[in-house]
């Protein structure tokens, strides 16, 4: 994956030579919530290994409901990334089992900060419309 200069905060474009225009500098600040949230996924990626090294398992593939869901693990993280491309919000059941992540243990949405505890092998989540879920444990 590439993120180009102003993908940041959501610079819009067209056809060539209109793809890329000039850079909105005024529109680079934490003020603005794309920047803030494109902040927040390179935190969580540096703070977690895994995500850039680890092995990695899809998990859910659902073209009906346009979620799609895959974990990535080493030895110290599992991580379960949840991605939901539908424009209403979906309630989604993720094998984490097939993380190896045990009954009664938690994970964390690194988004929303919300704790979820895993049961019979699964975690049930909500998971807003052209938004994501990211449960680290």
């Amino acid at each position: 994956m590439t993120i180009y200069y102003g993908d940041e905060y959501g610079m819009q474009g067209g056809a060539d030579p209109d793809n890329r225009r000039t850079f909105d500098w005024s529109q680079a600040t934490t003020a603005n919530s794309a920047v803030a949230l494109t902040q927040k996924l390179i935190a969580i990626r540096n703070q977690y290994p895994a995500l850039r090294t680890g092995s990695f398992m899809t998990l859910i593939t659902d073209d009906t409901n346009q979620i799609y869901a895959f974990g990535r693990f080493d030895q110290t993280n599992r991580i379960a990334v949840v991605l939901n491309n539908d424009s209403v919000s979906h309630t989604v059941t993720v094998p984490v089992w097939q993380l190896s992540m045990a009954n009664g243990s938690t994970v964390t949405d690194q988004l929303s900060g919300v704790v979820y505890t895993v049961q019979n092998g699964v975690v049930t989540v909500t998971v807003d419309g052209h938004y994501g879920a990211i449960l680290a444990q």
